[in-house]
């Protein structure tokens, strides 16, 4: 399997820790290995904000064992041989996050046969001076004009999402989605600063604090939206989005 070096998966994995918002904001980390059966190691995972697994691989390439750890990840949780431990909620809905310096066409074309039966994202990783840039390459970065996922919200939700957005873009300035169809990431140009996650009793949105942390906003409540709305105005930025 073509892992990264373990100095340089180090690297990635501290830098994930301290800021997990890179991936995708109000994920809570930890990098206690977890052991497959077959000897296949997991180095970072966690939950997201509706508590289900999220694991990560980190590669220089997806070769042929890559996509064996990835069916074996997949497999080992979605039947119950992994994911007991109490911090799982939901230890059968795994989520994939793959991190690779490079992918192919035929990648992508496998990553979307997984995107049938799992939540999987794909990461591009370069190594900068001091740290280590992730881009989302898997879904698209942006949503096209074509937004099904956005049909298949209530109502009220839509007409919450599109007012958010309004807001986010007066005055030219650029707040993009990412991700989809779901969980939904906001991006401005430094990056990811809030989630949006559909759950079974609506729309749920994690929010960065005044001392980096995140909170969770009940987008059922027009106070919740309000603050919202009020996150988005405070990330606004005048720069150019990079994806």
């Amino acid at each position: 399997m073509t892992l990264l070096a373990d100095d340089s998966q180090f690297e990635l994995i501290q830098q994930l820790l301290q800021k997990p918002a890179a991936a995708e904001p109000g994920l809570l980390l930890r990098a206690e290995p977890i052991t497959m059966r077959s000897g296949n190691r997991i180095d970072l995972h966690g939950i997201d904000l509706l508590g289900r697994p999220c694991l990560f691989g980190m590669f220089l390439e997806l070769d042929a064992q890559a996509y064996d750890w990835l069916l074996e990840v997949i497999t080992s949780f979605r039947d119950g041989l992994e994911g007991a431990d109490p911090i799982y909620q939901r230890g059968r809905e795994p989520r994939l996050f793959v991190l690779s310096h490079a992918l192919r066409l035929e990648d992508y074309s496998r990553l979307r046969f997984f995107a049938e039966s799992i939540s999987i994202r794909a990461f591009r990783i370069a190594k900068l001076t001091t740290s280590w840039q992730l881009r989302l390459a898997y879904p698209e970065p942006e949503p096209g004009l074509s937004q099904p996922w956005l049909e298949c919200i209530e109502e009220k939700d839509r007409d919450f999402i599109q007012r958010m957005l309004a807001a986010a873009g007066r005055g030219g300035v650029k707040i993009a989605l990412q991700g989809g169809p779901w969980p939904m990431n906001l991006v401005n140009s430094e990056g990811p600063f809030a989630s949006l996650h559909s759950s079974e009793s609506g729309l749920l949105m994690s929010v960065p604090t005044q001392d980096e942390k995140y909170t969770i906003l009940d987008l059922n409540l027009p106070l919740d939206r309000d603050l919202a709305i009020d996150s988005v105005l405070r990330h606004r930025r005048t720069e150019e989005i990079s994806l």
